[in-house]
């Protein structure tokens, strides 16, 4: 996000744990950190 200058922007994290139901792998949250918005998603 810095090197492009956006100020908003998202991360996926695959979760490919064997011992977890999809209830707990699925997952979506946004954080403002210094000025700019992540949208994290767990798959």
């Amino acid at each position: 996000m810095d090197v492009y200058g956006a100020r908003e922007g998202w991360l996926a994290i695959f979760d490919r744990s064997a011992g977890k139901s999809w209830d707990e792998k699925i997952y979506m949250e946004k954080d403002t950190i210094d000025g700019k918005t992540v949208t994290v998603v767990g798959l």
